[in-house]
């Protein structure tokens, strides 16, 4: 029997995203005080009755002890050696909540037990760990190259003269883990803007398909709608929320109200008018109502059938203006535009090809070490970060 862990970890098998199924595994002597406050299965079972190779139907409980998901528990092995995947809705947040809660209580996340290909260096199996993690086609091509692109950057670091430029390279390396990040976490993109602006067709022709209902009648979406997509190989959800005005109908209030929630937790807002001369007094009201919006792009939308989107824009306050482009959901005019300027208002950029970046936290926190070390501790760090697995 293989010796019981001292620490308990957690890791996620596979990456979150809407429509899937997220896989996490919990690994450590603390499993079953994780099971007792966060899992209540369905039937009233005793976790001393628990057996290995056996999936129980179970809810995920808050720190509340409410409910918030349906989740099938795999255990793989009971005391004192336990292991047990949680396969759950693969909703972001609902990952993200997961983790929260686990790290509350003392658990650390790791990636260093799972194994999917034979690999000749520590780096390369550190990769292969976090693939399926990676949300987009792009992501992965990227993330992949790093297998050659960092050990190459840090053996050329070693052959470096200068050596405060070696450190202050290293510290870039180090720094470039957050794309990372990003790649593994999509962001969030609220559209938003007042009712029949068009915000439900820009949905669907962003994601390139059906994902929100489209009418000309006022107050059609009442709830949000997440539709995935990507800006540039970055995972990204766009959020189509009802539209903001001055309603008598409980409903559609309830859905504005929601809006505002969705907008203040959303990293980045699209606000979507109308730029036709029909919708002037929607656009001046909304604008009037909501001028304290930093949106990252306003899009004037509409444009294959307004003429004045430049004078439009000049009309705006100059916040607003200053990031106001034409677009057209019917035509997919602008679209890339809109996308591109998003993408800049959050920060995220997916560095060249051969760039090389550190990938993982044992990696940062090395590159961080040597960062700060004399030439010899810098070689030893250097060459234990490349060298074979």
């Amino acid at each position: 029997m293989p010796e019981p862990r001292r620490e308990t970890v957690f890791e996620f098998l596979t990456a979150p995203g809407p429509a899937a199924i997220c896989s996490l595994r919990i690994v450590g002597p603390r499993v079953a005080e994780v099971l007792a406050k966060h899992i209540r299965l369905s039937r009233d079972i005793d976790q001393a009755a628990l057996v290995s190779r056996r999936t129980y139907r179970a809810q995920l409980l808050d720190e509340a002890g409410e409910p918030f998901d349906d989740v099938l528990v795999s255990i793989h092995s009971t005391e004192p050696t336990w292991d047990v995947r949680l396969h759950m809705h693969g909703n972001p947040w609902i990952a993200r909540q997961c983790a929260a809660m686990f790290e509350s209580l003392g658990l650390r996340e790791t990636s260093a037990d799972l194994t999917l290909w034979d690999a000749s260096s520590t780096i390369e199996a550190e990769v292969w760990r976090l693939l399926p993690r990676i949300v987009t086609i792009e992501g992965a091509r990227w993330l992949a190259s790093q297998i050659e692109a960092l050990p190459a950057a840090l053996r050329e670091l070693l052959a470096r003269d200068d050596f405060e430029a070696a450190r202050a390279c290293c510290a870039e390396i180090a720094d470039r883990r957050r794309v990372v990040d990003w790649l593994i976490t999509p962001l969030r993109v609220a559209l938003v803007g007042p009712p029949n602006a068009g915000k439900s067709t820009l949905a669907n022709a962003l994601t390139n398909r059906t994902v929100s209902l489209v009418s000309a009648r006022a107050g059609t979406t009442r709830d949000f709608v997440e539709a995935p997509g990507q800006i540039d190989g970055f995972p990204v959800t766009w959020l189509d929320t009802a539209g903001l005005r001055e309603s008598g109908d409980a409903l559609e209030c309830a859905g504005i109200d929601f809006t505002h929630r969705i907008i203040e937790a959303a990293d980045a807002a699209v606000v979507v008018l109308d730029a036709t001369d029909a919708a002037s007094e929607d656009r001046r009201r909304f604008v009037s109502a909501h001028g304290d919006l930093r949106p990252g792009c306003i899009a004037l939308n509409k444009s294959d059938i307004a003429q004045n989107c430049a004078a439009i824009a000049a009309e705006l306050p100059q916040p607003w203006s200053a990031v106001a482009i034409s677009v057209s959901a019917e035509t997919r005019c602008g679209l890339d535009d809109l996308c591109g300027r998003v993408q800049a208002h959050a920060g995220r950029f997916r560095p060249g090809a051969g760039v090389a970046a550190a990938c993982t936290a044992r990696q940062e926190a090395l590159l961080r070490q040597a960062t700060c070390s004399d030439r010899k501790q810098f070689r030893d760090i250097v060459l234990r970060l490349i060298g074979p697995r």
